[in-house]
């Protein structure tokens, strides 16, 4: 009996594993039939299209600007704007021509010469204060530096040796001038002003002319240059300047009122030369005006 159940489970088993391979094909689809190409000059269908995902699923939020006030809606464009280069600094060229002139008042002190009374013949018998004129033309050189050439021509008032009369007074100087400007020289700077020439004060009168001459050695100008552009400075300086009288030229007669203590005439005249010469002392104060020309 126990032959016969092994025998039967032997067979089941071998039935079990034949019918499952069989099973498996049969449950598989069979395969389809090859495409079939399309037929010729007809083209191929189109490939199917597939929607895209947005790499950016929150777009950033859209603004709007709001439109302007009706009191603005119409006003015209701006004018275009033009570029206009702006003006170099006021400077003081390095080099240029210099020329201008000046104003000032001036006034002569002490005496000329001893008189024939053994009194000292005071400049203002001959010529009181006035006002001068002075014309200059030299050329600046590395800004600070200034030889000149001048002229000066003082119109000074009348002498009491000619009080009452027609007779006029008058003061001319040529000379040869150096100037040195200190400090900020393209804008305020400290003015020195050196120079030396000839001097003549003469008196014109009924007729006559009378003149004295001196060499000028030493006039010394202290003052500012205040630069008000590139091109023109303004410069107060207060001069002095020493002298004596050593030639003569003409001759003249004093007035009445001016022959008070007797003396007539000056005591030298016609060409003498002054033996007893006193040293006068000259001071002007005023301003001048002057241009840098032809440089930068």
């Amino acid at each position: 009996m126990k032959r016969l159940l092994g025998h039967l489970l032997r067979a089941s088993a071998c039935v079990f594993v034949l019918a499952v391979p069989i099973t498996a094909a049969a449950q598989q689809p069979a395969p389809l039939p090859p495409p079939t190409p399309p037929p010729p000059g007809s083209e191929p269908p189109p490939s199917p299209t597939y929607p895209t995902q947005d790499p950016n699923p929150n777009p950033p939020p859209t603004y709007y600007q709001a439109p302007p006030p009706p009191h603005l809606r119409h006003r015209p464009p701006p004018p275009a704007y033009e570029f206009v280069d702006p003006e170099p600094p006021t400077h003081a060229p390095r080099f240029s021509l210099w020329t201008g002139a000046r104003l000032g008042l001036l006034s002569f002190s002490n005496a000329f010469y001893t008189n024939q009374q053994g009194n000292a013949e005071t400049t203002g018998n001959y010529a009181r204060p006035g006002l001068s004129v002075e014309a200059d033309v030299g050329a600046r050189l590395a800004k600070r530096f200034l030889p000149y050439l001048l002229f000066e021509h003082g119109f000074m008032g009348q002498g009491r040796r000619f009080e009452g009369s027609e007779a006029s007074s008058q003061s001319n100087l040529y000379g040869v001038g150096f100037r040195y400007t200190a400090f900020d020289v393209d804008s305020v700077g400290f003015l020195t002003d050196l120079s030396f020439g000839f001097r003549s004060i003469t008196v014109n009168g009924g007729g006559e002319s009378y003149t004295m001459r001196s060499l000028e050695i030493f006039r010394f100008g202290l003052g500012a240059e205040i630069r008000l552009s590139t091109r023109f400075v303004v410069s107060p300086l207060l001069s002095f300047s020493t002298g004596n009288m050593g030639d003569t030229d003409g001759s003249i007669h004093f007035s009445k009122a001016g022959s008070g203590d007797g003396l007539g005439a000056p005591r030298y005249q016609n060409g003498q030369n002054i033996s007893n010469q006193q040293g006068y002392l000259m001071v002007n104060l005023g301003v001048g005006g002057h241009f840098d020309l032809l440089g930068k």
